[in-house]
């Protein structure tokens, strides 16, 4: 057990990744594309072998007009934090349909993920312009 002083300690230095770290930094770990194609936005993460991305934590948001996205199950997966919850390996893809033709389109998405041997990433945010 870490004694409470070296906890608060650990608490107020910033999260550091190094190249010798066993953990990805984030950018490594989740890969997003964002793409508009015909009528749709697609957006896919490649997860790294031993990472996972949580559903509950995925948002989406579009300018102009649109449907809902497409969201594929997910697998059910036990959190000790979180319970059950559902969860993405290897890769995902989410398709938003699209009604209106813009010239730039702006998305922003918002997800979060974790490493199975123990470290969960703070959410991530990214604004795209299409």
């Amino acid at each position: 057990m870490i004694p409470v002083v070296l906890a608060d300690e650990l608490l107020k230095k910033p999260l550091s990744l190094e190249k010798d770290s066993e953990f990805l930094p984030v950018e490594q770990a989740f890969i997003l594309t964002v793409v508009e194609v015909d009528n749709e936005v697609k957006l896919h993460w490649q997860i790294a072998p031993g990472y996972y991305l949580y559903r509950q934590q995925l948002s989406i948001e579009l300018s102009g007009v649109h449907g809902d996205p497409v969201i594929p199950a997910g697998v059910v997966k036990r959190d000790e934090y979180f319970g059950d919850v559902e969860v993405y390996f290897k890769e995902l893809t989410v398709t938003v349909p699209v009604e209106d033709v813009v010239e730039q389109r702006h998305v922003s998405v918002t997800y979060q993920g974790c490493a199975e041997a123990g470290l969960c990433y703070p959410k991530q945010n990214h604004e795209v312009l299409l």
